[in-house]
């Protein structure tokens, strides 16, 4: 055992022994860390000098160990740390280098934005560390300043602010005083503390008066002044500049040298560029004053003194340009851009001002102009196209986008062939990159295009070739995120206009799975949710627009739809929110125009017509938009008629036809203007308004319109037989029907005013016939669910019920989504009622219920079903059906009759004590129901049954009292008398119990008790009797009297009592006799 532990001692300390570093170790460490460094492998170097900075050991000394960087010679884990901080800073730099690139995509950008930050914070952890622990005072100065270095490329200003001035004040004479200084007045300006940023600048200056960030300094004060709007001061800061140097006065040696100092890397702008921006700067302070001659001046200046600088020379050109543009004078302003290229002669300055020419034009809209220029820019730059930015590849797909967007232009002017032509060019055009330019990146910008083309034309073979190009970009350029997300969103749309309503959901989720974070998401979301609804699906479209977020422009677009959405399922309320919503948080007036007239919609359908007036008003005097004006005044005309306001209603209408009725609106408009006539006790005026319209009517088409506006009329005043009579006259007249703008044929609407007419007057044969003509001859028309609804209406006040059945069964197959849905699930559920088919009434109801559950039936058709299930003696089922009446509905009509069918539920599964209880809610929650003394008199009933007397009397007692006028009154003052009976009985019994055990005395207060609680009991006479004999046993012979004698007073007539009145008077006599 000894040996054995010996031995795992020692494997322990030989494993241990492994592990102790040496100094070699971590030199060794520290220099692999430092070749990685070199070969800027700084994510690997960061691990080996982390090993180097975390080494412990009490064998060694790190302090002892120093290595070399740069001129410094440090203990090896101060190094250590230092170069941390380097590559920390380094890897901070590259990340943000790359998220700034454009080669990432937008969520990759994201991440390495937000890696960068932290390992700038990194880095400036480890110098602040190298700060504090390092002895050498100049390694201190170093890694401050580092630390400030660091916080200034990882944009923390204010930590810049801090951190340098901490510097600042701590090693004032280190030699880099001069860079703080110059990146703590940065700091001042990217916060744009421009006062603090001029005060830091010029200490600059004046401690370090030579070098580029002196120049770079005073460059720097004027661009403060200037972005405070102090144009003088910064004129006077730039000349400051320009008066230092005398560029005009420079040798050639002298302005080859200050040119070429860039290319060597001594300062990042030359002396020259700086002096030349200088210059330009001069003019944007003139032209910020409105001094454009002195401007022009300016501008002119340095393209004479500076015409190298060819950057700046394009920019002074454009600069001047605009100044002509931006006052109209298109004229002037190509013509400076073309003085430009005649001036100079560098072939790449000249192709980007050809380029600019061509963009101009087609910024200014003149896309025919812009297509010449680019033409010129392929052909006359095919060499210089590259280096000027803009290559001969974008060139060609721009004249592509000049086509289109004059497709765009003939379509906004209703122009349509003139615009397939423009798209169907445009296609060509960008087919050209395609071909011609077969390594171009343009190459799915090109095929996104002409997809877009595809789609613009729109007929079918167009989509599904439009279809073909997003699938291309899909399968060939899905790295190229930009492409690929656009292609899939339009595949959707195309899907969209194919009404390929799955497919196109199916999409539009597709793009929100790949692409959560894309621009167009919420327009996606938009998009879909209209899908949604479209494909009968609202409760997901609503779920999928409450996604979009309030800051997103889209806001207020998704809550009208969600509006629209609740108002078409008259979810009214929430529709208003979703509009308050919508308006609280835009400031687009179309936008607030669309919610008033959405609310306005809103208070229409929930009855508040006033409401409703202020909010059409709004949108009448907004004046915004012609339909919408004019379906606002048809609205308020409307409402102003609901309000009984017939003359203000009158007045609107009238309006509306001087203005032009819309056609969706001619026949409504007409229709209504006639109620009002009728209304403003103007009836005969009206129908003589119409009849004059018929006689007039020159068109027959207009003629039957006439008629059929007079039919409605009439039928609307109640005038039936007229009714049926002008329908027919139009259904006779020899005229070309069509639906035109109403949405119905007009004989196709007579007949349904005929059919309806006869049903009104219980001519129910007629009506059906009426209704079947017009089925048959429409059979698929705006009216034909009408027509069969119709037919199973009257079909059910014949009591018809089979033939109802029929019918709605097929309405409701054929027409799913007809309003009248509703109401066919109710009759189909009484007419199977009506033929005992009650499973089939429990399915029918219920279909009513799920497909309306706001319906203000769903509480009777819930109570149906608890009926048809008791039918079916299934009474679980049913049970649950009746509390979910109560529990669904509180304030419906059928709560009471629902709560006492639970009691009788529970009555039949046995459950009497739930039962009851139900009865007793009953009775005190509806004291006035229908079915209150029922359950009352159930109450008694029930304690009857189980010979709790007492309790029975109390509950048949409050029937009487608190129903007396109800049958079941009589029949529980009935059962009061057998219950008296009884209970005297029952008492009775005690007291001869007494009696045969000779406690008399006992006995007599029993006796006393049936006598005084149970006056009209048969059991009375008997207690009388008997208490005598008590007494008598007592010896209390005048008592025992004084007893008999009551009986033989209220008993000498009562029959059915002859034995105790016989007895009394023999006992009686005889104690008279014997013992008084």
């Amino acid at each position: 055992m000894f040996e054995k532990l010996v031995t795992l001692l020692l494997a322990g300390a030989i494993t241990v022994s492994q592990f102790i570093p040496s100094s070699e170790t971590l030199r060794l460490a520290f220099e692999q860390g430092q070749k990685l460094f070199a070969i800027e492998d700084y994510e690997q170097a960061a691990k080996k000098y982390e090993t180097v900075r975390e080494t412990e050991s009490i064998f060694l000394d790190t302090d002892q160990i120093i290595v070399q960087i740069e001129t410094f010679e440090l203990p090896i884990k101060i190094a250590a740390t230092y170069q941390l901080g380097n590559c920390y800073h380094r890897m901070a730099i590259n990340k943000y280098n790359l998220a700034t690139s454009g080669e990432v995509s937008p969520a990759r950008v994201k991440e390495l934005k937000k890696e960068s930050i932290e390992y700038f914070r990194k880095a400036a952890n480890y110098y602040k560390e190298v700060a504090e622990k390092t002895t050498s005072m100049k390694l201190k100065a170093l890694a401050r300043y580092q630390l400030v270095k660091t916080r200034f490329e990882g944009r923390q200003y204010e930590e810049v602010i801090e951190e340098s001035k901490i510097f600042l004040q701590e090693y004032s004479t280190s030699e880099y005083v001069e860079q703080a200084l110059y990146e703590l007045g940065w700091a001042y300006y990217y916060l744009k503390r421009y006062p603090e940023a001029i005060q830091t600048f010029s200490e600059l200056i004046q401690r370090f008066p030579e070098g580029y960030r002196a120049d770079r300094a005073q460059f720097q004060i004027g661009q403060c002044y200037l972005d405070l709007g102090e144009t003088g001061k910064a004129r006077e800061a730039f000349l400051q500049i320009l008066q230092k140097y005398q560029v005009t006065e420079l040798t050639e040696k002298e302005r080859i040298r200050l040119e070429t100092q860039k290319l060597i890397g001594v300062v990042h702008e030359t002396i020259m560029e700086l002096s030349a921006k200088a210059q330009i700067l001069i003019g944007d302070t003139y032209l910020a004053e409105g001094n454009e001659e002195k401007a022009l001046e300016a501008y002119e200046t340095m393209v004479r003194q500076y015409p190298k600088q060819l950057k700046l020379v394009e920019s002074a050109y454009v600069k001047m340009a605009d100044m002509y543009f931006n006052r109209g004078d298109k004229k002037g302003g190509f013509y400076k851009l073309r003085e430009a290229i005649n001036r100079i002669s560098d072939g790449i300055f000249r192709a980007r001002m050809q380029s600019r020419i061509a963009m101009k034009y087609y910024d200014l809209g003149d896309y025919e102009r812009a297509i010449e220029e680019l033409r010129v820019y392929i052909k006359g730059y095919p060499f210089e196209a590259k280096e000027a930015g803009f290559k001969l590849d974008q060139a060609q797909f721009q004249i592509g986008q000049c086509y289109y967007q004059l497709g765009e232009r003939a379509i906004a002017a209703e122009e349509i062939e003139k615009a397939k032509k423009y798209y169907t060019t445009a296609k060509t055009e960008y087919q050209k990159v395609i071909d011609n330019y077969p390594r171009s990146t343009l190459i799915p910008a090109a095929l996104l295009a002409m997809g877009l083309c595809e789609h613009r034309i729109g007929e079918p073979e167009n989509l599904q070739q439009a279809l073909n190009y997003f699938q291309q970009i899909a399968e060939n350029f899905s790295d190229r995120i930009e492409y690929a997300s656009r292609a899939l969103l339009q595949t959707a749309r195309v899907y969209r206009d194919l009404n390929e309503l799955d497919k196109a959901i199916a999409t539009y989720r597709e793009f929100l799975s790949k692409y959560p974070d894309s621009s167009d998401r919420d327009i996606c979301i938009l998009e879909l949710a209209t899908c949604l609804r479209d494909a009968d699906k609202p409760d997901e479209a609503v779920a999928v627009l409450f996604k979009i977020e309030k800051d997103s422009e889209y806001f207020s677009k998704a809550r009208l739809l969600v509006s629209e959405i609740e108002i078409a399922r008259k979810n009214y309320q929430q529709a208003e929110t979703a509009l308050n919503e919508a308006l609280e948080l835009t400031e687009d007036k179309a936008i607030q125009d669309d919610v008033h007239y959405g609310l306005a919609r809103v208070f229409m359908a929930k009855g508040d017509y006033s409401r409703a007036i202020e909010e059409f008003t709004i949108v009448i005097n907004n004046n915004l938009k012609e339909s919408s004006v004019k379906n606002a005044i048809f609205g308020r005309g409307f409402c102003y008629y609901q309000l009984k306001n017939y003359q203000k209603a009158k007045t609107d209408l009238d309006k509306l036809m001087a203005i032009g009725i819309p056609p969706t609106l001619r026949d409504q408009t007409y229709r209504l203007l006639g109620r009002i006539n009728v209304s403003l006790g103007k009836k005969e005026e009206a129908i003589q308004n119409y009849l004059a319209l018929i006689e007039t009517a020159t068109d027959p088409n207009e003629k039957a319109e006439f008629l059929l506006l007079l039919a409605e009329l009439y039928h609307s005043i109640g005038d039936y037989s007229s009714s049926i009579q002008v329908a027919q006259q139009a259904i006779d007249l020899n005229f070309t029907d069509s639906v035109g703008e109403r949405g119905y044929f007009i004989k196709e609407r007579c007949y349904f005013l005929i059919g309806d007419s006869y049903a009104k007057m219980e001519q129910y044969q007629q009506a059906i016939k009426a209704f079947k003509t017009g089925l048959t001859k429409f059979p698929n028309a705006a009216h034909s669910p009408e027509f069969l609804f119709g037919i199973a209406i009257v079909n059910f006040s014949l009591k018809n019920y089979t033939e109802t059945i029929s019918a709605l069964n097929k309405f409701l197959k054929q027409y799913p989504k007809n309003p009248n849905r509703e109401n066919a699930y109710y009759y189909l559920g009484y007419s199977y009622i009506k033929e005992s088919l009650y499973a089939e009434a429990v399915k029918a109801f219920s279909s009513l219920i799920k497909n309306f559950p706001k319906s203000s039936m769903a509480a009777e058709a819930l109570f149906q079903i608890g009926e048809n299930y008791f039918n079916l003696r299934e009474y679980e089922k049913a049970l649950k059906a009746y509390e979910g009446v109560w529990r669904k509905y509180p304030h419906s009509v059928f709560v009471d009759a629902a709560m006492y069918n639970v009691g009788w539920c529970y009555v039949e599964l046995n459950r009497m004590e739930e039962a009851i209880k139900v009865f007793r809610q009953l009775v005190r929650s509806y004291p006035k129901s229908q079915y209150a003394p029922s359950a009352q008199f159930t109450l008694g009933d029930y304690y009857f049954n189980i010979k709790q007397y007492e309790k029975a009397a109390q509950e048949y007692e409050k029937v009487v009292n608190n129903y007396p006028d109800s049958p079941l009154a009589q029949k529980a003052q009935e059962l009061l008398k057998e219950l008296e009976d009884i209970r005297a009985y029952l008492v009775y019994i005690k007291g001869m119990k007494k009696f045969d055990n000779q406690e008399y005395e006992e006995a007599i207060k029993i006796f006393q008790e049936v006598i005084e609680r149970f006056p009209n009991s048969d059991s009375k006479a008997g207690a009388l009797c008997n208490m005598g004999m008590a007494y008598e046993y007592l010896h209390e012979w005048k008592k025992a009297a004084e007893v008999y004698k009551i009986v033989l007073k209220e008993y000498a007539n009562d029959v059915s009592q002859r034995q105790a009145y016989v007895f009394a008077k023999e006992h009686h006599d005889w104690v008279v006799a014997n013992r008084l």
